[in-house]
Parts: structure tokens; C-alpha cells; sequence
């Protein structure tokens, strides 16, 4: 092969010699890297987005915690 031949070059005259087996493999491959290339991208936000839902789960499991214990300490209260 020539030396200066770029990688795309190179890929392709190999992908002509592979089964059309082994090229769906390689075409699964490429878009298990464009997916998490996307992701990857796409990180900051998703990140903040999840972030923001745990926050708001938590709160919300914290408000139900409280209420419950309030309920009972309450009623725990009343029957003394």
C-alpha cells in the first residue's frame, strides 16, 4: 500500500474485500462510535437533566418522609 494513501483510503479498499457479513459488522461498529460520539455531545445537558430529576425525586421523597413522621408523631400524641 502506499505510504501516503489517508486512512479513508485505506478503509475502503479493505471494506471491498470483506464478506457482506463482515461489512455489516463493520457498519454496526461505526454506529456504536457515531452513537456515543452523539452522546458524548450531548452530555452537559443530559447531565443537568438527570441531576435536576434526582433533586426533584429526592425532595419529593424527603416532603413524603416528613409528612409521614409528622402523621405519626401526631397520632403517636393524641393516644398519649
Amino acid at each position: 500500500m502506499r505510504e501516503n494513501a489517508s486512512k479513508r483510503e485505506i478503509l475502503s479498499r479493505r471494506i471491498d474485500r470483506l464478506t457482506e457479513d463482515e461489512a455489516g459488522e463493520v457498519l454496526d461498529y461505526i454506529s456504536v462510535m457515531e452513537s456515543l460520539r452523539n452522546n458524548t455531545e450531548e452530555s452537559p445537558l443530559d447531565e443537568l437533566i438527570v441531576r435536576l430529576l434526582v433533586e426533584a425525586s429526592l425532595t419529593g421523597a424527603k416532603d413524603s418522609i416528613l409528612k409521614t413522621y409528622d402523621e405519626k408523631a401526631r397520632l403517636a400524641s393524641s393516644q398519649a
